[in-house]
């Protein structure tokens, strides 16, 4: 057995088994048919001499290398890819800091963002929920509902500006005037009652 970041690599007679130390789920289980190099996420079988046996599996904790040996040869363990759904797991765990360090794409960090504006809507920690939200792609109106539903004219007013700002930076002329002209219409239903 080794310990890479992410997982603990079991080698077995006829298998290699990774074991996801975050959840403790297995990641994969590959047969080892011959002596193969392995990528965490992609396994390619290679073929091996006629009677090579696998013997071990070692790691090089100076250069982070993972090696399984046989009788006749060495084989590197890849585990360039190995973070590839990690963030996903943290996200599972309720940790948000930790799944946006590893998301990879704009649509991965959304999925995280929102779904921490949503635990933190369901905790009552409104104007935390207001700042997450005005970071995702959930719908304005979604969100606005969501606030008025509650009472909380404070954070959605928070929230509005929050997304106010965020559309006057990153959306064309456009799309901002129809988006203004929408939350100056919630903003009048706030303060008007």
């Amino acid at each position: 057995m080794v310990a890479t970041k992410f997982h603990f690599m079991l080698l077995y007679r006829e298998r290699l088994v990774a074991i996801c130390n975050l959840n403790d789920k297995t990641t994969y289980e590959v047969p080892l048919v011959s002596v193969f190099m392995c990528d965490v996420v992609r396994f390619l079988s290679v073929a091996s001499k006629a009677g090579e046996q696998v013997r071990g599996i070692s790691a090089d904790t100076v250069r982070g290398t993972y090696w399984i040996y046989t009788d006749q040869s060495i084989y590197e363990l890849s585990t360039e890819n190995e973070a590839t759904d990690v963030w996903k797991t943290y996200l599972e765990k309720g940790q948000y800091e930790s799944a946006l360090e590893y998301t990879h794409t704009a649509a991965q960090r959304d999925i995280v963002i929102s779904a921490q504006a949503q635990a933190y809507f369901d905790q009552g920690r409104y104007f935390q929920a207001a700042h997450c939200y005005s970071q995702s792609s959930v719908s304005f109106e979604d969100v606005a509902l969501k606030f008025l539903d509650v009472g909380e004219r404070d954070s959605l007013r928070s929230y509005l500006v929050s997304r106010l700002e965020r559309t006057q930076k990153g959306v064309s002329w456009t799309r901002q005037v129809s988006h203004v002209d929408s939350r100056i219409v919630w903003n009048r239903i706030l303060h008007n009652g």
